[in-house]
């Protein structure tokens, strides 16, 4: 008896060692399986990217060349990864970008961009959403029976010449003692508030002060307003010395509520557009307040004399009040 379960048990101890074995290469099938799932996942997601990446780009440069949708149909041909295509990725095969030209009121509302033909005639074109598909070989998908990946991605376009919406903005400069030493960056080797005043003086080159082909100083309609302030606060009668050639010291005060004490403020400039004469002027208009301000032609500008700390939140208030206030004034606004 006693031999026949050491036999028994010596039996069970062999067929125990051959069903580790079967179960160590299952095992390691499926991590094999799984390591080479998440790679091609992987692999996957970066061809969708690209796919991506190059349809933005078709679409941008078929919108870019609207309303001629012949010729807008060239340039997405030329952007896409298609054979041929200046954003060809090697492992999408069988890449096909189809356009689709569109009038959508969402941007003729927004952007104000009417639908028209390319002879400028109304009933056309405003957008158009660019389709790409594609194929992508697998590197280990054969193992699961999936030889290839199809893909997909789409991007839509507004024609460009839509016109943009009119701005009030407030600028507000620190004229704090700090202001008056030395700027350590890179771009601007003068002191902090003349480069804070290079700062101005290139926003409001970029800005629009009249409204298309209007002169600003000619009774055009103001198109971008602009509002000048500093802090700590000055007296408000010699606001002026820092909008006057040659530019003088105005009289600072400790920070305070400018609706409790009218003889002091925060405003330099009050909202306007005459900082250059047209919106094709590529220099300031040196004899307007905001130009004078910010240093335009041979004035100096704001200067930084100092006065109390660096407070500046009663400032902020009164931007915001001034730009609510100019906001109701100005319909649409």
């Amino acid at each position: 008896m006693k031999t026949f379960v050491r036999v028994f048990l010596s039996k069970i101890c062999k067929d125990e060692q051959g069903q580790s074995a079967i179960l160590m290469m299952v095992t390691l099938s499926a991590v094999l399986g799984l390591s080479g799932l998440s790679v091609e996942i992987g692999h996957g997601y970066f061809a969708y990217e690209k796919l991506v990446a190059s349809t933005n780009a078709a679409a941008l440069a078929g919108a870019a060349v609207m309303p001629n949708t012949v010729t807008a149909a060239t340039y997405i041909q030329r952007y896409s990864s298609a054979a041929g295509g200046l954003n060809v990725y090697p492992e999408l095969t069988n890449v096909v970008a189809t356009p689709t030209f569109l009038c959508l009121t969402t941007v003729t509302n927004s952007l104000k961009t009417p639908c028209v033909t390319s002879t400028g005639s109304a009933g056309g074109y405003n957008a158009v959403r660019v389709t790409q598909t594609a194929s992508l070989k697998t590197w280990f998908g054969g193992l699961f029976g999936v030889r290839t990946m199809s893909l997909s991605a789409t991007s839509t376009a507004s024609m460009r010449g839509g016109t943009a919406s009119p701005w009030n903005i407030a600028i507000i400069l620190d004229t704090t003692a700090s202001m008056a030493s030395r700027d350590s960056g890179v771009q601007c080797s003068g002191t902090q508030i003349s480069c804070a005043l290079l700062g101005v003086q290139a926003l409001l080159s970029d800005l629009y002060p009249c409204a298309m082909g209007a002169n600003c100083t000619s009774g055009g309609a103001a198109f971008d307003s602009v509002s000048l302030y500093v802090f700590p606060p000055i007296l408000a009668t010699t606001a002026t010395k820092d909008t006057t050639c040659p530019s003088g010291t105005p009289t600072h005060e400790y920070y305070m509520v400018p609706t409790l004490n009218s003889l002091w403020t925060y405003q330099v400039v009050n909202f306007s557009s005459n900082y250059r004469v047209s919106d094709t002027a590529s220099t300031l208009n040196a004899s307007s307040s905001l130009g004078i301000a910010s240093g335009a032609g041979s004035c100096a500008g704001i200067s930084a004399p100092g006065g109390a700390g660096t407070y500046y939140a009663e400032v902020i208030y009164q931007a915001q009040s001034d730009l609510l206030a100019k906001q109701a004034l100005v319909t649409g606004l």
